[in-house]
């Protein structure tokens, strides 16, 4: 009877694990589709990457100097300012850059109007020089 039980037992754990061989195979070779998430945080040495609802971040590991990319305009309360930003406002693509305190240096993109638009700022944020390229 002994012998019976330990026989039938080794059976079962054998048909068990053949079965969780097979179904590991089917997984490896199929495409899993789609992954929905809120948010997504990829972290390395050099840096990370952050895609959100908002948008996708790209930066050193400290998050301080990152790069930002929005299809609904700048996150607002993020923890150190981005120092460069491409994203799109008022139906026009955008790009602007920051210094290390936070203020915008530079804009290039569409007016609300849709004509283009070149503006450089100072340190403090102020318009230094503008342009546009309605005729």
């Amino acid at each position: 009877m002994k012998q019976y039980t330990i026989g039938l037992i080794t059976g079962a754990l054998l048909a068990i694990s053949a079965m969780m061989f097979m179904a590991a195979q089917t997984f490896q070779d199929k495409n899993l589709g789609d992954i929905t998430a809120d948010s997504i945080t990829l972290i390395s040495e050099a840096g990370l990457v952050r895609m959100d609802g908002k948008g996708i971040r790209v930066g050193k590991r400290d998050d301080v100097h990152m790069t930002y990319l929005s299809a609904t305009g700048m996150v607002v309360g993020i923890e150190h300012a981005p120092l460069v930003v491409i994203t799109s406002e008022g139906g026009g693509g955008i790009l602007k850059t920051y210094n290390a305190y936070g203020k915008m240096t530079g804009y290039f993109g569409t007016n609300t109007e849709n004509d283009g638009l070149a503006i450089l700022y100072d340190r403090y944020g102020d318009i230094g020089w503008a342009v546009s390229g309605k005729q």
